[in-house]
């Protein structure tokens, strides 16, 4: 080594200093004394059992590390592979600020493990000089180091005589740094580094990092939560639904370059329904002492049993899974606080914690708060609970105004309205602002909901998912519309049968109450499966004179 640390601490290069005095490594704090040789430049070294792998300065002698191997390239042809440098992010375990919750992140790159102590490498971390390691340190593990986030690649600059040469290939071999065009896409799970991902996954939870020059626009129909921002670079990590989109798997396709594929197996928790993903992926519920998970899994040709397991503090819990569709009920007496770790055939899933809500009512689902127009009565419900119904049918009557709308941080929902059944929905989200420390929905907006509600001409679909939904018919074009087509019984009947078997539901109103023009409507909009395209076919034949069937019995 070139440098150490004298009797005072003080960092001392090599040709500064003197001979026989007493000197310290800077990385290990060891005894080393100062060589001054004939054929090599003046260097510290480690006295004989100071040293150790671990130090990053520690470069064993010959007589520790024996003369340098020959290798045979053709006897190692069926060794496993040895992988490349691998680029990951790394998050803080703790917040910047307890209010807000913002969580920093740094970038790390992965020198993978050597199967052999001999030589030493030079790795391009891209913060200024290469570190020097040790293959002695390496071939007790992988290491991992801090990463620049504006370089460019990754690799190693110098490699000693006595490395192996697969070994030397491996890590001689650049890897890309993060893209400045696009979104770059990281794996959410259980490890501590977040490693680079290939393809994303329905239903899957990923950090996605972008450069501020090119700003990246969130769908708001995706949960996601904000990291810290890093010397010019963002972090988000975002959950995708369970079910396909088109508009987001277009967005995915255009931002990061990527494909999302649908899982074989997918799991969810049933209830009580999440309401939040935090920055580390995990699953916020209401109360975790006690939930309802279910999983899916396709049949396979061995039918081999899979296995859950559920982990709470010292706890373990685990049931045998099968093909098809399951429901589990995990529950346990740890402390509320302690999160609930769940693996399925040693793939880790998302852990579940229980959130902390600013009050009671906001923690159960979308809590709403009304008010008379005095101001002298308040009351508060749940959008799911049946007491919502006559409050807002009050709203519609302008007896009432809806005050606030809160929710927890991963909640989002959807605001519907539209004129008439002929015209399609507008809609705007409903959510917070993640970064700040307000749980409510900004004023403007829910004036705008009062607005719209009170207006008796507008159908109206108050929609947060799992944590329920309300439709409100409007009163004045109901029955103008519901004369505008008329079905006969027996063909209102097949139509229903139809959408039953297919499974197509209509979204905030039973099927059987739509009136026979949203049934039209709903049955032209539905996916037909191919066991009923025979079906399909009979119906449409039907139906081709749609505008003839008024007044047929």
């Amino acid at each position: 080594m070139d440098y150490a640390k004298d009797g005072r601490g003080k960092l001392i290069t090599a040709s500064e200093a003197a001979a026989g005095l007493y000197y310290r490594c800077p990385e290990c704090r060891a005894d080393v004394f100062l060589k001054l040789g004939k054929k090599n430049a003046a260097h510290f070294a480690h006295r004989r059992g100071q040293g150790r792998p671990e130090c990053e300065l520690f470069h064993p002698s010959y007589y520790l590390a024996g003369p340098a191997p020959r290798y045979d390239i053709h006897a190692d042809a069926n060794a496993p592979p040895i992988p490349p440098l691998l680029i990951s992010i790394e998050l803080d375990p703790t917040p910047q600020s307890r209010l807000t919750g913002i969580r920093d992140w740094k970038l790390a790159l992965t020198v993978p493990k050597a199967s052999d102590a001999h030589g030493m490498v030079r790795i391009d971390c891209g913060a200024g000089t290469p570190r020097l390691i040790a293959l002695s340190k390496l071939a007790l593990d992988a290491q991992t180091y801090p990463a620049a986030l504006n370089a460019e690649d990754f690799g190693a600059t110098w490699v000693s005589p006595e490395v192996h040469p697969r070994y030397k290939a491996a890590i001689e071999h650049r890897v890309p740094g993060l893209n400045r065009l696009l979104a770059n896409v990281f794996v959410n799970d259980k490890q501590k580094q977040k490693p680079f991902a290939n393809f994303l996954t329905w239903g899957g939870s990923y950090y996605l990092v972008w450069h501020d020059s090119r700003p990246l626009d969130i769908p708001a129909s995706l949960a996601s939560s904000q990291l810290a921002k890093r010397d010019g670079w963002c972090c988000s990590i975002v959950t995708l639904p369970d079910d396909g989109d088109a508009d987001i798997q277009r967005w995915i396709e255009e931002s990061c370059d990527l494909t999302i594929a649908q899982p074989r197996r997918r799991w969810c928790v049933v209830y009580p329904p999440a309401i939040d993903i935090d920055s580390l992926g995990q699953l916020s519920l209401a109360s975790n002492h006690q939930f309802v998970l279910a999983t899916f899994a396709p049949a396979r040709e061995d039918d081999e049993q899979g296995l859950l397991v559920a982990t709470a503090g010292r706890s373990t819990a685990s049931a045998p899974t099968r093909h098809g569709t399951q429901f589990f009920t995990i529950q346990h007496d740890a402390k509320s606080d302690t999160p609930v770790a769940l693996t399925w055939d040693g793939f880790a899933l998302p852990e579940i914690t229980q959130t902390v809500a600013q009050d009671a009512l906001s923690s159960l689902g979308a809590a709403f708060a009304f008010r008379s127009r005095s101001g002298a009565d308040r009351y508060g419900c749940l959008l799911h609970q049946a007491q919502i119904e006559p409050l807002l049918q009050a709203v519609r009557r302008s007896e009432l105004d809806i005050s606030t709308i809160s929710l927890l941080a991963g909640c989002t929902g959807e605001f519907k309205w539209r004129k008439s059944l002929r015209d399609e929905w507008k809609a705007t989200h409903l959510s917070i602002d993640r970064g700040g420390t307000r749980r409510e929905i900004d004023e403007d907006l829910v004036k705008r909901v009062n607005l719209i509600l009170q207006d008796a001409s507008f159908d109206v679909l108050l929609d947060f998912g799992a944590l329920g939904s309300r439709y409100l018919e409007a009163h004045l074009h109901r029955a103008e519309d519901t004369q505008q087509t008329r079905l006969p019984p027996a063909v209102r009947e097949r139509l229903l049968w139809f959408c039953i078997a297919a499974q197509s539901y209509p979204r905030g109103t039973p099927l059987t109450a739509l009136a026979d023009e949203a049934l039209l409507r709903h049955f032209r909009t539905a996916a037909t499966p191919p066991f009923l395209i025979a079906h399909r076919r009979h119906l449409d034949g039907l139906l081709r004179p749609a505008t003839d069937l008024s007044g047929a019995a």
